[in-house]
């Protein structure tokens, strides 16, 4: 079998999840880091992108619970 390569942020507790998966099965891997935010393009985050999904942003709601 193939070695793992398991993309994280440090600290994750997904991250974690799979690392101790991957230790009690004794199978290889290599930890990569990732600094959150690397792996967003800027056309993500543009306005037209951001159009086609309009869930992707939360909108800001109040709620009269009075």
């Amino acid at each position: 079998m193939s070695e793992f390569t398991v993309y994280s942020v440090p600290g994750s507790p997904f991250g974690r999840a799979v690392l101790a998966t991957l230790e009690e099965k004794a199978a290889s891997y290599r930890l990569l880091p990732v600094v959150p935010g690397t792996f967003r393009s800027p056309a993500s985050s543009s306005p037209s992108s951001l159009s086609a999904r309009p869930f992707a942003v939360a909108s800001r709601c109040n709620f009269n619970c009075g």
